[in-house]
């Protein structure tokens, strides 16, 4: 886990300092020029006629950098482009067409920071993103409010880091190995903050995920890693995972609808979390390779579930703070909240 997570922080980090395309994570090339977009005063006026100037390569990367103000367009990006905008409140993106994403990245070497990307589409996303050496940061992603929609979208891809963005309608990946760290997920009605199907080695770490239908869910995934999220007023569970491996460690989780963590099947290790008031059982575990571990966990239930609920007898609980438990378990030293040792 601890070393997920550093090279996790390390891909941050370099990203930080200022990520270029055709750099991936080792630098390659200087870009070789920077276009500018504005409503006047620029190169051109839409980020399309930009992209469609140019012919971006490894040897030759470009900065279109755009000007505040309101673009009303379909983006598809180009491989090693960064595109950069004024700001996420001064520099809007808006679909012309609601049939397909605002912006669609399904190239490599791509970073797209500092925007509004807006649209309400029918059973697709506002951003979709099947590429490579690909980063989202500090965007705000809006207005996608259908059933089969969402804010981001991730088909495919390694690296990918969506950092810093506040989105409204949820992300979803299906494969892939994205980093999501310092996001705000919210909103979403319609389904999961974070919805996670087949991946491998994901990251999702430091989040606020608050108000949507699940908080994350996730199914299938492999050496998944989900850390330091704060999990809050989602009507549903806070974390939902079905035959997922990884680490679940070190989350806030409270308040939401069903239960804090219901987790079922695979290997995975469940430590370190606080999970409080919600409205189901604080944490269910359910599978002989799940381990519960140096998790606080009281308040939950409302006097109808428990702070636990222990699926089957074979998964280990130990070194534990809860004070009720639905269901038998192996393990040992676990107490109540008033340093009552369980027997």
């Amino acid at each position: 886990m601890l070393k997920r997570k550093f090279v996790a922080y390390v891909f941050l980090s370099i990203i930080s300092v200022g990520y270029l395309p055709g750099q991936g994570l080792a630098a390659t090339a200087a870009p070789k020029a920077k276009i500018i977009v504005a409503k006047s005063g620029g190169n051109y006026t839409t980020v399309t006629a930009a992209l469609n100037a140019i012919t971006p390569g490894v040897t030759n990367p470009y900065i279109i950098e755009v000007w505040p103000g309101t673009y009303v367009e379909n983006i598809v990006m180009k491989n090693y482009v960064a595109l950069q905008g004024s700001g996420r409140d001064v520099t809007t993106i808006k679909a012309a067409s609601t049939t397909t994403p605002t912006l669609t990245i399904n190239t490599s070497n791509v970073m797209v920071s500092g925007f509004t990307l807006s649209n309400t589409i029918v059973n697709d996303a506002v951003v979709y993103i099947k590429g490579n050496d690909v980063v989202l940061r500090d965007n705000t992603v809006t207005n996608n409010n259908t059933m089969n929609g969402a804010g981001i979208y991730i088909q495919s891809g390694d690296p990918i880091l969506v950092s810093g963005n506040k989105i409204s309608d949820g992300l979803g990946f299906y494969g892939g190995s994205p980093v999501i760290s310092d996001n705000i997920i919210s909103n979403n009605n319609q389904s999961a903050g974070i919805a996670c199907w087949y991946g491998k080695n994901a990251v999702i770490a430091d989040n606020k995920i608050y108000g949507n239908t699940y908080g994350i869910s996730c199914g299938t995934n492999e050496s998944i890693t989900i850390i330091g999220n704060a999990i809050s007023q989602n009507s549903n569970d806070g974390i939902y995972t079905y035959q997922t491996e990884g680490v679940i460690s070190s989350n806030k989780i409270n308040g939401n609808g069903g239960s804090g963590i219901s987790a079922s099947g695979a290997t995975l290790a469940i430590s370190e979390n606080t999970i409080t008031n919600n409205a189901n059982n604080g944490l269910f575990a359910q599978g002989a390779n799940i381990r519960v571990l140096h998790n606080g966990v009281t308040g939950n239930g409302g006097g109808i579930y428990s702070d636990v609920q222990a699926g089957s007898p074979d998964t280990n609980f130990s070194f534990n703070i809860f004070d009720s438990i639905t269901g038998s378990t192996v393990g040992k030293y676990n107490l109540k909240s008033d340093g009552t040792p369980w027997p």
